[in-house]
């Protein structure tokens, strides 16, 4: 299972859903965090993303800290 499931699983779906279709072939992951998150490029090259398999924003968690952590894949 991946982790982050449970927490954000449109935008673990999202992600895979992407990577099946061939989303990320031949875009750059320059940051991966073992179990935590992983940073690439976009296919557009302006690092604004594309659009999500949803057509829309997944999954943002706010801390109780009211700091915002966001999920999402583009």
């Amino acid at each position: 299972m991946i982790q982050g499931t449970q927490e954000t699983p449109k935008a673990c779906r999202n992600f895979l859903a992407l990577a099946m279709e061939g989303y990320y072939d031949g875009v750059i992951f320059y940051r991966v965090v073992s179990r935590s998150l992983v940073g690439t490029g976009d296919k557009t090259g302006t690092v604004l993303g594309g659009e999500s398999f949803y057509g829309v924003p997944t999954d943002i968690i706010t801390r109780p800290d009211n700091a915002v952590s966001a999920l999402l894949t583009v």
